[in-house]
């Protein structure tokens, strides 16, 4: 789940910097997820299923789910993206 999160942030913040900065975009995902709490999270998913699984797993409101880097930190940017 954490992937899925990583990677729809990923691309928000990376449309935000008009698709130019794909590294500084990654690392405000990496940022926002690991502080974001199930209750931020379920807000951002918009999926009735996904969010129902989501609150199966992590049932508690103010857990930081993805705090630990295990979730995040093995995604990194190299390279050009031209």
């Amino acid at each position: 789940m954490a992937s899925f999160f990583l990677m729809r942030k990923l691309y928000e913040e990376w449309s935000e910097l008009q698709f130019t900065n794909l590294a500084e975009a990654l690392r405000r995902s990496q940022a926002w997820l690991k502080t974001k709490t199930s209750s931020d999270l379920v807000e951002f998913i918009q999926d009735k299923e996904l969010e129902f699984a989501f609150l199966q797993r992590y049932p508690d409101q103010n857990l930081k789910p993805f705090e630990n880097p295990y979730y995040w930190a093995s995604w990194s940017y190299s390279g050009s993206i031209n």
